[in-house]
């Protein structure tokens, strides 16, 4: 069978969308174990709890078109598995130069909405620059001014920075 180029690059797409995927579930049930084993010590309760709070957060990839990437609370640090979350982005603007990558940060209306902003600000310049570090060209990634996050849902919503390919 006599594969096209785009044949090839649509492959190439699928695999890292789902090895992405596989590292973010990986990821998260370490974090779930590690947190469960400090609840169950000899560690009283604050212990416990502290290292639920910093157990690694996690980077989702839902597919080639969109990553979320979770960050711990207080912190622009990229997550640990940033880069496999990111795979199918890359390589989705890797196989289309008119692709172009639009960053999203969130953050909540809780606390100081400056400070908020700027750490929202913050994570999405990292994630920006991770994708410039992959060989994505900086005129092709665009940042959005940082959005409040509403209602009920998941804290972890709030600290997120979303990369969309258009």
């Amino acid at each position: 069978v006599n594969k096209t180029e785009a044949d090839v690059q649509h492959m190439a797409v699928a695999e890292a969308a789902a090895a992405a995927e596989a590292a973010a579930v990986a990821a998260s049930e370490a974090a779930a174990a590690a947190a469960a084993k400090a609840a169950m010590s000899d560690q009283d309760d604050t212990a416990a709890l502290q290292a639920a709070a910093n157990a690694p957060v996690m980077a989702t990839a839902s597919d080639s078109h969109l990553a979320k990437l979770y960050f711990g609370s207080g912190s622009a640090g990229l997550p640990a598995d940033a880069d496999a979350a990111l795979a199918g982005v890359i390589a989705t603007l890797k196989g289309s130069q008119e692709a172009k990558a639009v960053i999203s940060g969130y953050h909540d209306a809780s606390g100081n909405a400056a400070v908020n902003a700027e750490l929202a600000k913050q994570r999405a310049i990292g994630v920006r620059d991770a994708l410039v570090a992959a060989g994505i060209a900086e005129d092709r990634i665009s940042l959005e001014k940082p959005s409040v996050t509403t209602g009920e849902g998941n804290p972890d919503e709030a600290r997120r920075v979303e990369v969309a390919v258009k």
